[in-house]
């Protein structure tokens, strides 16, 4: 049975809707994870101040849950090619987590690298979880195994 023309323009509208809002949904998830983080490190004592385990450690921690969300949630959003969408995410996150952390910033300093550092590792951690992801539930891998 064939669907009807008004089913699939609307389907194909939907997928355009999908498309159109992977970036903003992105970096709404990569935002709603980066000011909760401030007040659990603060009460998990992850702010220890003049040491470098402050210094270069806890900026890192505290990005990555950032560019994981970024490229996780940007990459659910889509309605297709998802292992492409994690890897494009992924590769912009990294020019505009630079921008925010370094060039918006009137005098960067070693937190702002480390935070950009961290949102980049976290966007490519979002891209390897996202592969075994898609690995783990692909169909073609459901063969009987042959080590039984």
């Amino acid at each position: 049975m064939h669907d009807s023309e008004p089913a699939q323009n609307q389907r194909r509208g939907s997928k355009r809707l999908r498309w159109a809002c992977v970036l903003p949904g992105a970096l709404l998830a990569g935002w709603l994870l980066e000011h909760p983080r401030a007040i659990f490190d603060a009460q998990i004592g992850l702010d220890r101040q003049g040491s470098g385990y402050s210094a270069f450690i806890v900026p890192v921690l505290q990005s990555l849950p950032s560019g994981i969300a970024f490229a996780v949630a940007g990459t659910v959003i889509a309605p297709g090619f998802r292992p492409a969408t994690a890897i494009v995410l992924a590769a912009l996150c990294i020019p505009i987590s630079t921008g925010i952390h370094i060039f918006a910033q009137p005098d960067p300093g070693l937190t702002n690298y480390m935070h950009s550092t961290g949102e980049s590792l976290g966007a490519l951690l979002g891209v390897a979880g996202v592969l075994i992801g898609t690995a783990l539930s692909d169909p073609r891998n459901d063969k009987p195994s042959t080590n039984d």
